[in-house]
């Protein structure tokens, strides 16, 4: 099996490079947003942008989650509750519009199954459901 590439903010060179997550956060003053999918609309208006979109693993939303200050934007409760369980962290549900700018980070959980309603689940279930973890920055 290949082995997954992990991508950190690298903050003396300014942008996400593949390392190791380990000993690297987000800098300080960057806002954390936790939101489970991305939109155009999130863009900023009448703004000309590059988007960096980087895959990260499951352990990395983890201590992302657990070293940073974040801000969640999970509209949904059973979303909210199934992230929780996986990431092993309060998730809130907190149905806000979000706008990127310069300093924002959106750290993406999206869901790659069958829509269920959380309760519905088994652990096991929760342990296995599909999910795809994502950094998005504006450039």
């Amino acid at each position: 099996m290949e082995k997954e590439e992990i991508w950190v903010f690298d903050k003396e060179r300014g942008r996400f490079n593949p390392l190791t997550i380990r000993g690297s956060i987000i800098p300080a003053g960057y806002n954390v947003i936790v939101c489970n999918t991305f939109s155009l609309s999130m863009l900023p208006p009448k703004a000309h942008c590059d988007l960096l979109v980087f895959r990260i693993t499951e352990e990395n939303a983890k201590e992302i989650l657990k070293e940073c200050k974040w801000t969640s934007a999970i509209g949904h409760q059973s979303t909210a509750l199934l992230l929780s369980k996986r990431l092993k962290v309060s998730i809130p549900t907190n149905r806000i519009t979000v706008t990127l700018d310069k300093k924002t980070v959106l750290l993406v959980a999206q869901l790659l199954g069958p829509r269920k309603e959380f309760k519905e689940m088994t652990e096991e279930e929760i342990e296995k459901y599909p999910l795809g973890f994502f950094l998005i920055w504006l450039e």
